[in-house]
């Protein structure tokens, strides 16, 4: 008895470690949704409706960092992670987003995929592209908005960046 206790006490914990990346599921947290631009969220959306509808691997953060308020959802992976950081105006309306995908060793292959994945979303919803890498959007508020997404490389890690901004 106590060795199958033991056989599933470890493959509890030997799961709950996993440090590999799926290019599936980043894509369920962040693209594949019928509603919002990212993360099922819009720019207008209240910072209740990302704490209660977000996808169920975020985790929900917020505070006060160096006398600012700071709003976020993230996921990690070991030391890899996303964060998709909320900046909210006086009402706590979403009216910028960045997400933030930072992958090292062969999980930054599946973050290069994901970027990849985030290109064809963006550039298959009609919008007008400025740049390779960017696109003009406007929201269900009618306001002008850019997205942006690129890719950089510091030391071995690949860090993804998907910024919504208004004008």
């Amino acid at each position: 008895m106590k060795k199958i206790v033991y056989i599933i006490l470890s493959m509890v914990i030997l799961t709950s470690c996993n440090t590999d990346m799926d290019r599936k599921e980043i894509a369920d947290m962040t693209i594949n949704y019928k509603t919002g631009i990212l993360a099922g969220f819009d720019i207008g959306d209240s910072w209740e409706k990302v704490k209660n509808e977000h996808h169920k691997l975020w985790t929900v953060d917020e505070g006060i960092m160096y006398n600012s308020n700071y709003y976020k959802i993230e996921k990690r992976w070991g030391e890899d992670y996303m964060i998709i950081t909320f900046y909210l105006d006086e009402n706590k309306k979403i009216i910028n987003m960045d997400l933030t995908l930072e992958a090292s060793g062969k999980n930054s292959v599946t973050a290069i995929r994901f970027m990849n994945n985030a290109h064809n979303y963006y550039g298959s919803k009609g919008l007008k592209t400025i740049l390779k890498d960017s696109w003009w959007y406007y929201p269900k508020n009618g306001e002008k908005c850019t997205i942006s997404c690129y890719k950089s490389d510091v030391v071995d890690n690949t860090i993804v960046h998907i910024i919504i901004a208004k004008q």
